[in-house]
């Protein structure tokens, strides 16, 4: 059965988002994981792309986007706008705002809600929508 854990950034630090999954996905590279990340668009597939360049000084994170040649089994963290592909299955990092299409077919989603109320609502509703397909979402206030 699929884990599925949302994770809520501190409402009073301020904390952006994305810069929060680069220390996520620094964590899981670093534990020899796997990670599909879902975005938005391309804009916030670049966005999260440089940051994971830059967001502390010499720190590597392996990445590609997908689809490119580049974003193999070899590749670590795939970055992506649609569902994950074939044999990416095994942690999503939902970062979309929307449920994904197969839900059933990942290991763990993990959800991470930013601190503006729009993104809380919309973890409301998507955590509303884990429970309807059977799955039991866990919530984490994290301190950042």
């Amino acid at each position: 059965m699929t884990q599925v854990d949302f994770f809520l950034l501190p409402e009073d630090q301020k904390t952006e988002l994305l810069p929060f999954a680069c220390r996520l996905l620094e964590k899981a590279y670093r534990q020899g994981g796997q990670v599909y990340v879902k975005l938005v668009d391309a804009e916030q597939i670049q966005a999260l792309d440089q940051l994971l360049w830059t967001f502390r000084q010499g720190s590597f994170i392996p990445h590609a986007a997908w689809p490119t040649a580049l974003a193999s089994r070899d590749c670590p963290i795939i970055l992506g706008v649609e569902e994950a592909p074939e044999g990416w299955r095994e942690v999503l990092l939902n970062l979309s705002g929307h449920l994904p299409e197969q839900t059933g077919v990942y290991g763990r989603i993990i959800e991470l809600v930013g601190y503006q109320p729009t993104q809380r609502e919309g973890a409301r509703q998507r955590f509303r929508q884990y429970r309807e397909l059977g799955l039991n979402p866990q919530t984490t206030q994290l301190a950042v």
